[in-house]
């Protein structure tokens, strides 16, 4: 199937908010490693959804190939969609974070 260029830049773009998994190998990523990476990415909503659907697709990928036997991705929370008020807060509240590092 063909991807288009802007689906490319956002898969792209969520593989480079995981980074922390970058060196590990698939078969020593728990479900607690996805969440952590989820919850750490500091980004919206939607691309939250995105790096859990490439979280899915990598371990469709493995299982497929028989590199492991169990797709973690399945037991990741995204957390709510936040919008209005209080989607300004938390990104005021993630700014912070980021001056105080």
């Amino acid at each position: 199937p063909k991807v288009s260029h802007s689906s490319i830049l956002g898969y792209t773009s969520a593989f480079d908010s995981v980074e922390k998994l970058h060196s590990m190998k698939i078969r020593d990523i728990k479900a607690r490693h996805l969440q952590e990476a989820i919850e750490t990415c500091n980004k919206g909503y939607p691309t939250r959804r995105k790096i859990k659907y490439l979280f899915g697709q990598m371990y469709a990928y493995a299982m497929q190939n028989d590199i492991i036997m169990k797709d973690y991705s399945k037991y990741v929370d995204l957390g709510k969609n936040i919008k209005g008020p209080e989607r300004i807060q938390r990104k005021l509240k993630n700014f912070g974070n980021i001056l105080k590092t």
